[in-house]
């Protein structure tokens, strides 16, 4: 083990980085702001952290750190367009669809962005609502 100037270690990463910092004393490594996988960061970052010592001549070592960016549930399910209207006749039969409802989810990856219809009053509704495809229809 080194010591003096010998034993003082100073990090960085090399060529920098847009997301992350390094502490130059401690080597802990911070993001510079909020990092939100939607945005355009990518999937993993590679950073080359460089370690040097103060000696004389000073020495120093690389390595590659990959860090993943995984997703969170952050983003709302969106409908588009907001409201929908449709009429029926009080005879319409429980084949046709009546009307198929869009949403859409900013989440990059699944299950995050996955979307499941339903009505919310459901076990008492006059129509069913298929839970991947929107589609509803008369159920009785």
């Amino acid at each position: 083990s080194d010591s003096g100037a010998n034993s003082i270690i100073r990090y960085g990463i090399v060529n920098g980085s847009k997301w992350f910092a390094i502490n130059a004393s401690s080597g802990e490594v911070t993001t510079k702001s909020r990092i939100d996988r939607e945005s355009s960061i990518p999937a993993v970052v590679e950073l080359n952290i460089s370690a040097s010592d103060h000696g004389t001549p000073p020495l120093s070592s690389t390595t590659l750190v990959n860090i993943e960016i995984v997703d969170i549930n952050d983003h709302f399910p969106v409908f588009s367009p907001v409201h929908y209207n449709t009429t029926v006749t009080e005879d319409v039969s429980v084949e046709p669809v009546i009307l198929t409802v869009n949403a859409s989810d900013n989440d990059s990856s699944s299950p995050n962005n996955k979307i499941t219809f339903n009505l919310t009053n459901g076990h008492n509704s006059p129509f069913a609502i298929h839970p991947t495809t929107g589609a509803i229809r008369a159920s009785r």
